[in-house]
């Protein structure tokens, strides 16, 4: 089972020194989103050696409404750094990354039926 099976929705905020603040809903991601991913960061101390740093956490969602695929895009292109909420299926909501990037490509369904969607990725470090 996919750990976004019980996701409403998934939204982003924009920095507010960019955008002032403005909230874009991208919807209710697929159940088959890809998950989380965890890329490991290290610092070099003073003699050379390389420490652990933390995690730089990537989440990636399917989402099939393309309405919000343009701002994001936009987004993307601008390097903005935004925070990603998820509401969860009880009405809670929790802040899942700060300081997030985002990439997005659009996925095209080829089999009959298939749905097309677009894959929204951020990386960013969690709260």
């Amino acid at each position: 089972m996919s750990k976004y099976a019980g996701i409403k929705k998934v939204e982003y905020e924009n920095s507010p020194a960019s955008f002032g603040g403005s909230e874009i809903d991208l919807g209710k991601p697929l159940a088959d989103s890809e998950g989380i991913g965890f890329d490991p960061q290290t610092v070099e101390n003073s003699a050379g050696n390389m420490l652990y740093a933390g995690n730089k956490d990537v989440h990636a969602f399917n989402i099939p409404n393309l309405a919000s695929f343009a701002a994001l895009e936009t987004i993307m292109k601008g390097d903005t750094e935004v925070d990603v909420r998820i509401t969860f299926m009880d009405d809670t909501t929790e802040i899942i990354l700060t300081e997030a990037l985002a990439t997005v490509k659009k996925n095209y369904g080829t089999a009959v039926g298939a749905r097309n969607s677009f894959e929204a990725k951020f990386t960013g470090y969690s709260t």
